[in-house]
């Protein structure tokens, strides 16, 4: 699980940003926010999704500011 601060996931967000569920690198840019098994460049596997796809589905976490 990748866990983020709230404001790295608006960057993200705003940015178009996705995460690798296999290697957990970030994709920055040209990832949609709802994007789904999109190639990685680092890995080369089909398991890039958009940042709210990763969220909705448990493999993002926002965690507190203060933790």
């Amino acid at each position: 699980m990748l866990k983020i601060s709230e404001e790295q996931y608006y960057y993200l967000r705003e940015d178009y940003c996705g995460v690798c569920l296999s290697c957990w690198e970030i994709a920055y840019g040209d990832t949609e926010p709802d994007a789904r098994n999109y190639k990685c460049e680092a890995c080369e596997k089909k398991e890039v999704f958009g940042i709210d796809e990763a969220l909705i589905i448990g493999k993002v976490e926002i965690k507190d500011e203060e933790s």
